[in-house]
């Protein structure tokens, strides 16, 4: 019984001495690949926009939604649903959008952006209200201010956005805006 006591001592100090036992190769890379490749970070946001379009088509005015998520500080993806309403035109349809956030962290923003989606346009003609399929491309730069008050919020701006409509004839929209963003 006493030896076997004087064993266990032995082996617990033993073990005691030895250390927390070490990581393999392979796990210590692993953690040293996370340390310096952290995963992105990802903030959420949900955005309402209204503006008017001045271009090829008679002056409309716009409406959008948009979920966004910014990866990284800097890239943003969203997806918008867009709908441009006037006395003699429809249009509604889904758009995915990816821009590059300049200054991020800072109380002014800049977004640059690129957006792709589909467009139904209905017109309103004399003769009957056909619908019309279109390709939509936009560019834009967004100016951003978050607002110190509500940290959830933010006002954004649109002043340079041109819209390209195509369904076998180009047509290009001007389309300034501003919108309000909800961030979590």
């Amino acid at each position: 019984m006493r030896q076997s006591l004087k064993l266990l001592v032995l082996l617990a100090g033993v073990c005691c001495w030895a250390g927390p036992a070490r990581a393999s190769p392979l796990q210590q890379c692993r953690q040293q690949c996370a340390r310096q490749h952290p995963a992105p970070t990802v903030r959420y946001a949900l955005a309402v926009e209204g503006g008017a379009g001045v271009g090829t088509y008679n002056p409309y005015g716009i409406g959008r939604l948009a979920f966004e998520a910014l990866f990284w500080q800097r890239l943003e993806l969203a997806l918008n649903l867009r709908t441009n309403i006037s006395g003699q035109l429809t249009v509604i349809g889904p758009a995915l959008r990816i821009g590059l956030l300049l200054r991020p962290g800072e109380p002014l923003q800049l977004l640059v952006a690129g957006e792709a989606g589909y467009g139904a346009m209905q017109l309103y003609l004399p003769l009957g209200s056909p619908w019309v399929h279109q390709a939509v491309f936009r560019s834009l730069l967004e100016l951003r201010v978050a607002l110190p008050a509500f940290a959830s919020w933010e006002l954004r701006a649109t002043p340079l956005a041109v819209t390209a409509f195509f369904s076998r004839v180009w047509g290009l929209v001007y389309e300034p805006s501003a919108s309000v963003a909800y961030l979590f």
